[in-house]
């Protein structure tokens, strides 16, 4: 399992808190804050967020895609994830629903809230989940999972060349809405300091009828393998933040 020392180093930094770099090991934590979130595909509350750029081939070369990049936080309150994502796509290939894989423009979220780092069934979504989010034609938005207990909330809007998505997932330590019968079904209760597993890749069709996929690493069979899903840490609100150190924390986590 991911599991090791978590250490904290204060960071002098002027321009404020930062979060995430670019493409970096999934071992090492990018931070999600604790902060509310209304789920309606505008992101103006996530304009102090610290973006993970989706810049990192990982199936093919998305050559339509100019710029992609993901945000993540949670909430104590409500016990729920937060992810916002904007992808500049442009050349548009919409549907109505999940068509294939690589059927259309979409993006794909892995969560392992309960850090199992193991195999799951992709079928059954059981120890961590794969979700798929797109937009049809007619602006109307639709995510592969069905189910409210998972993803209470969702929204995917179409502003030009860009697709922005906003979602809340529910930190399942085993889901088992989709038939896992291995383990009753229960949520994780997300807390400060914890680590989640949550990744984000951006699928593309193209003209040509080529499909191609971004992510911000190239660790591959995150549909099957939780352990390559990029690690976070989930950490105080920033203004809390501030009061800990001037300029930003991060964590870094030494494996076993």
């Amino acid at each position: 399992m991911r599991t090791g020392l978590v250490c904290m180093v204060v960071l002098a930094l002027s321009g404020g808190l930062a979060w995430a770099d670019a493409a970096q090991d999934v071992n090492v934590p990018y931070l999600a804050p604790d902060a509310a979130v209304t789920v309606d595909g505008d992101l103006s509350e996530w304009a102090d967020a610290a973006w993970v750029a989706l810049d990192t081939a990982y199936a093919g070369t998305a050559a339509d895609i100019t710029s992609g990049k993901y945000a993540v936080r949670w909430s104590d309150a409500a016990n729920l994830l937060y992810v916002a994502c904007e992808v500049v796509d442009v050349q548009q290939h919409r549907a109505d629903g999940y068509l294939a894989w690589n059927g259309q423009d979409d993006i794909e979220v892995y969560v392992d809230a309960a850090n199992n780092d193991m195999a799951y069934s992709s079928a059954l979504d059981d120890y961590a989940q794969q979700i798929v989010f797109g937009v049809g034609p007619t602006d109307v938005a639709w995510s592969d999972s069905s189910d409210a207990n998972l993803v209470p909330a969702f929204a995917v809007v179409g502003l030009g060349d860009a697709y922005v998505y906003e979602m809340a997932i529910a930190p399942y330590g085993y889901y088992a809405g989709n038939g896992g019968t291995a383990l009753p079904q229960a949520t994780v209760d997300l807390a400060m300091g914890q680590n989640i597993g949550l990744d984000v890749v951006a699928g593309t069709l193209m003209d040509d009828g080529t499909f191609a996929m971004l992510a911000n690493n190239a660790v591959g069979a995150k549909f099957r393998l939780s352990d390559a899903m990029q690690t976070w840490t989930l950490v105080p609100e920033p203004a809390s933040l501030s009061l800990l150190a001037l300029g930003g924390i991060a964590l870094l986590r030494r494996r076993r």
